[in-house]
C-alpha cells in the first residue's frame, strides 16, 4: 500500500456508503493498528459498487465483511484507479437476480443480510410529486422516520435490495416499507 492513509474515521462503513451513495470510482486503501498489529485493507469500487476487497488472508466478500466493521482508521481515497492486476475482480456488491448463484453460503454470514442479494424482482420505485412534497414540507404531513428515511433514498435508480442495503435492513421488511408509501400515495413500484 503506497499512498499515505492520513484521514481517519471512526466508521469505516459510513465512507463505504458515502463512496457508495456517491457513485465513486477509485480505490479505497484502509490501515489500523501499529507495529505488529497494523493491518491493511483494500477496496476497489467501480460507479459506487465494490469489485474487489482484501484484507489479511481474506479477500472478496470476506474481505469486505471484515473491513465493513472496522471502527476507527485510517484511509485514502484515490479516484478512478483500475482494479489490481493480481487476481480478476470479483462481483459481490449489490448484484443482480440472475448472478445469485456465484454467492455461496462460505462468503456471507448472517449479520451481513443487508448486503446479501435480494430475491425479490428488480423494482425501481419512483417518487411521486406527493411524495416530493411531502419532503419538502414535512409537517403536512406526519410519517415515521424510517418510511421518511426511505423515501429520500428512492430516485428512481435504485433496486429494493439496494434500498435496503443503504437502510441497514432486510429486502422484505423494506418492501413492506416501500407498500406503506405506496399507500399512501408518495410513491410507486
Amino acid at each position: 500500500m503506497q499512498s499515505p492513509r492520513e484521514t481517519m474515521t471512526d466508521s469505516l462503513s459510513a465512507i463505504i456508503q458515502i463512496i457508495h451513495l456517491g457513485y465513486q470510482s477509485g480505490t479505497l486503501t484502509v490501515e489500523r493498528g501499529e507495529g505488529r498489529t497494523r493491518e491493511e485493507g483494500i477496496i476497489v469500487f467501480s460507479n459506487g459498487r465494490v469489485t474487489e476487497a482484501r484484507v489479511g488472508q481474506h479477500s472478496g466478500m470476506a474481505a469486505f465483511n471484515v473491513l465493513n466493521t472496522w471502527q476507527a482508521c485510517r484511509f485514502s481515497f484515490v479516484n478512478g484507479t483500475q482494479p489490481l492486476p493480481q487476481k480478476p475482480p470479483s462481483s459481490f456488491g449489490p448484484v443482480e437476480r440472475t448472478d445469485s448463484s456465484q454467492l455461496s453460503r462460505s462468503q456471507t454470514h448472517p449479520s451481513d443480510t443487508y448486503y446479501k442479494q435480494s430475491l425479490l424482482p428488480a423494482t425501481l420505485p419512483v417518487r411521486l410529486p406527493s411524495g416530493e412534497a411531502a419532503l419538502q414540507h414535512p409537517e403536512t404531513l406526519q410519517i415515521p422516520r424510517t418510511h421518511r428515511r426511505l423515501l429520500l433514498l428512492i430516485n428512481g435508480q435504485r433496486t429494493v435490495s439496494e434500498l435496503a442495503r443503504l437502510l441497514l435492513r432486510s429486502p422484505e421488511e423494506t418492501h413492506g416499507l416501500l407498500r406503506d408509501l405506496e399507500q399512501a400515495g408518495l410513491i410507486r413500484q
